[in-house]
């Protein structure tokens, strides 16, 4: 956790503020891929949001922010909040874990 904190920060830093590269659709960096959920460690929402794919069937790829500087790059591209969970489907994502967006976003 102490990590994601000192990566955002340094982010944070040195690109004047992490909304600069917020990104919701059509993005060139997330073509190729099908379903990513950025997560962190011990966290409740993203726990909540890996058993709700789970559960669905969802095949997606967990990307720890906590454990890879890119990851955390990529997400923040997405993440106006730079809170992870963050869930990218189609070129869109989702802030947070809200059962009904990941259910529309996913069509399932």
């Amino acid at each position: 956790m102490l990590k994601y904190l000192f990566l955002l920060s340094r982010k944070m830093i040195l690109e004047g503020g992490f909304m600069q590269g917020f990104i919701s659709k059509d993005s060139a960096a997330f073509k190729g891929k099908q379903v990513v959920l950025y997560t962190i460690p011990n966290s409740p929402e993203c726990k909540a949001a890996k058993e709700f794919l789970f559960k669905r069937g969802v095949k997606f790829e967990e990307a720890d922010v906590t454990r890879s500087a890119a990851a955390l790059e990529e997400m923040l591209k997405f993440s106006p909040s730079g809170r992870p969970p963050v869930l990218m489907s189609s070129g869109s994502a989702i802030n947070g874990f809200d059962a009904a967006k990941f259910a529309f976003l996913l069509s399932v």
